[in-house]
This record gives C-alpha cells, sequence and structure tokens, in this order.
C-alpha cells in the first residue's frame, strides 16, 4: 500500500509531490537528520534523488543487504521447469560491500523509532539488516506466511481467489533466510500505532539513544505533520526531557495541514506540551509549501 502510493504520486506529480521535491532539493545533507514515525521509506527514495544512491546510516547497526533476484518465468520453456527453478533457488540475504570513509562522511542521519519496511531481522543471530527500497515488495511477499494465505483465502472465499492469481503465486515464493542459516527465515519488526509499543528489541533501543542525541545536537527542531499524539507518550517523554536538559533550548518549527481548524487544535497541543518556544512566526498551517515560501 505504501508503495503505491507513493509510486501514484510520483506518476502523477501533483502540487503536493512537486512540493516535496523542493523540500528536497533546498536541504543541505551536511547539516540535517531526520527522526521519522513512519515505516514508508519517502525519505530514503527522495535522498536517492539527490545522493543518486541512498547514502543513510539508521544509527542502529543496521547491515546494507540485498535481497537475490527471484527467477525470472519468461526465461523457462513451461511454468513446471519455473517452479522447479524456485525450489532450488537460494534466497539467502547478500551482505552489501562496506561504505567508504568518503561515502561514510555524505551519509544523512535517518532515524526510524518505529522500524521501517525495508527492514528484515533475524531472531537466530539478532542481526537487522535494510534493503534498497526498490526491494520494499518483495520484503512484503516475504512477510505473508503461509497460514495468512489461508485466511486471505478463507475470507475471500473460493471464487474470488480463483480471480486472485498474485495468491497462488505467494505461495510458490520461497523465503529469504539469513546467512546464518538454511532454516531461519527473516521476519520484519514495526512498532505498531498503539499505546503499548514492542520496543523491546534492540534495533529500536540504539534508535532511541541516536533520536535523543541528534535531538540534543540540533540548533532547529522542525517537526512536519506531527500532531503529538496522546499515543506517542515515550516519544513525547523523550523530547521533553531533551528539550529541558539543554542549556540552549531549540528553535522549534511547527509545519501542519489540513482545516484551519485542525491546524490550530495542533498549534494549541505543541503550545500545551513546548510553552512559549512555539512562536506564530515559526507556525505554518498551509502545510509544506507555506514553510518553503
Amino acid at each position: 500500500m505504501l508503495d503505491q502510493t507513493y509510486t501514484h504520486g510520483r506518476r502523477k506529480k501533483g502540487a503536493d509531490w512537486l512540493t516535496l521535491d523542493r523540500f528536497f532539493s533546498g536541504l543541505n545533507l551536511d547539516e540535517v537528520g531526520f527522526i521519522s514515525m513512519n515505516w514508508d521509506n519517502v525519505v530514503e527514495r527522495k535522498l536517492q534523488m539527490r545522493l543518486g544512491r541512498p547514502l543513510i546510516d539508521y544509527n542502529c547497526d543496521a547491515i546494507p543487504a540485498a535481497i537475490p533476484d527471484l527467477p525470472d518465468e519468461d526465461d523457462y520453456s513451461t511454468h513446471a521447469r519455473y517452479l522447479r527453478a524456485l525450489r532450488k533457488y537460494s534466497g539467502k540475504i547478500q551482505v552489501g560491500k562496506d561504505l567508504s570513509d568518503e561515502d561514510k562522511k555524505k551519509c544523512v542521519p535517518l532515524i526510524k523509532i518505529h522500524g521501517s519496511i525495508n527492514w528484515l531481522y533475524c531472531d537466530n543471530c539478532r542481526r537487522l539488516f535494510w534493503c534498497h527500497p526498490d526491494q520494499v515488495l518483495r520484503i512484503a511477499n516475504q512477510l505473508i506466511t503461509p497460514s495468512d494465505l489461508d485466511r486471505i483465502e478463507s475470507a475471500l472465499g473460493k471464487s474470488a481467489v480463483k480471480k486472485l492469481p498474485t495468491i497462488a503465486k505467494l505461495r510458490q515464493l520461497p523465503p529469504v533466510l539469513c546467512f546464518c542459516s538454511d532454516d531461519v527465515a527473516l521476519g520484519s519488526r514495526i512498532a505498531t500505532f498503539s499505546y503499548r509499543k514492542a520496543l523491546e528489541f534492540p534495533m529500536f533501543q540504539k534508535s532511541w539513544f541516536a533520536a535523543e542525541e541528534l535531538l540534543r545536537n540540533a540548533e532547529e527542531w522542525v517537526f512536519i505533520g506531527y500532531s503529538l499524539p496522546a499515543a506517542d507518550f515515550e516519544f513525547k517523554y523523550l523530547l521533553k526531557r531533551t528539550q529541558l536538559s539543554r542549556r540552549k533550548p531549540p528553535m522549534v518549527k511547527l509545519v501542519s495541514g489540513g482545516s484551519k481548524k485542525g491546524a490550530l487544535i495542533t498549534l494549541r497541543n505543541y503550545r500545551r506540551f513546548f510553552g512559549r518556544d512555539i512562536k506564530s512566526s515559526t507556525f505554518y498551517p498551509r502545510g509544506l509549501a507555506s514553510f518553503l515560501a
């Protein structure tokens, strides 16, 4: 769903898309870092637009990797031969090369405190891998288990399933394996938007420490499309603790959107939380376009 939405926006190139392009084109990548509450790969893809390839530091010891390409069915004369090729397919994750010192200097901090859809995790060796955003659909297929497909078929009914060849294709896909074992399939680790998030995994703990360090050293905190929801009480506590620990408070900028009433409610929430650090001159109620104007 996330990938389809991004692809649709890229093809349509509407006003919002062009504004997003302007935002990333104008960034000084030597002086910026991101803390993302979402799982999508919009930031990664936009950084790739600037850098040619994603030079990203998730700051949680994530290892750059790639999922081996599946056999192309067009290369086989019969479907049976294609299925035999799939059975021989080695789906072990391929670890990428270490970045050069020059590339490491260009890396942009991107802290994803709730996980990311391009991450795969091994429960056996406890390694976290990140893949190129172009491989997110392969990861999505990896996360749909046979039991999930059984429930989907049961809910849709036999007649509907026959019209969906994707279901049968997903059953044929071999799992992506970790290089530590031939029997361990990689899985996902994302924190859902609930009050009690599963944040006890190592990559989340490291991400939260990195987020605190980034906030502590930043001169400006720019919030874009974030309304300080009550469910994010852990993050709100992190913000307040970091804000109070600094000798010089950061300049807080708020980029909101939606209806005029909704934007004012968001502003009120921020002023209740941050106090006088939120000024009218640093509040942008008409979205990213007003921030860039």
